[in-house]
């Protein structure tokens, strides 16, 4: 498979553009994954909670906010790799999961692919992606947002980058 940084397209757009990309790129990614994504995830989440807990032992961090910054970087993890079961469900089965995966996003405590499908086929709503409970909220949001032009439909809603 090719992969983002491959593209020309890609190579060609501006740093913005390739952010937007790079999170958007999981719309059409085949599965597995051919980018390293869960990989990635590590790479960007792993050092910088060793940087906050270092930060927290040299005494520049104070212990509340450094909890705070070590939930939210240890639960990037889970939550993409939620993201990802959802996937893989979607294009192996359910039997392909790890025992239990399946049963907790039938429950909705993991993310259905069924509530984050309509994110991949309209890109405009359904963008939680650990278990989807917020999205009522976050879809509320994020239309509010397209009204009062604080974000831009054409970059938020292409999937793929343009020269």
């Amino acid at each position: 498979h090719r992969t983002r940084v491959d593209d020309s397209r890609y190579r060609l757009s501006g740093a913005w553009l390739q952010l937007v990309w790079n999170f958007q790129a999981h719309h059409y990614a085949p599965y597995p994954e051919h980018d390293h994504q869960l990989t990635e995830t590590a790479c960007i989440a792993t050092p910088l909670l060793l940087l906050t807990l270092a930060q927290h032992a040299l005494g520049w961090l104070a212990a509340s906010p450094c909890r705070v910054w070590a939930m939210v970087l240890l639960l990037a993890h889970g939550v993409q790799a939620s993201h990802f079961l959802a996937h893989q469900r979607v294009h192996c089965g359910k039997a392909s999961l790890p025992p239990g995966v399946g049963w907790l996003q039938d429950m909705g405590v993991l993310l259905h692919p069924s509530v984050h499908r309509r994110h991949h086929e309209t890109f405009d709503c359904n963008f939680c992606i650990f278990n989807g409970w917020a999205n009522g909220v976050i879809n509320l949001g994020f239309q509010m947002a397209l009204r009062l032009g604080l974000a831009n439909p054409e970059l938020v809603l292409r999937p793929s980058p343009s020269h």
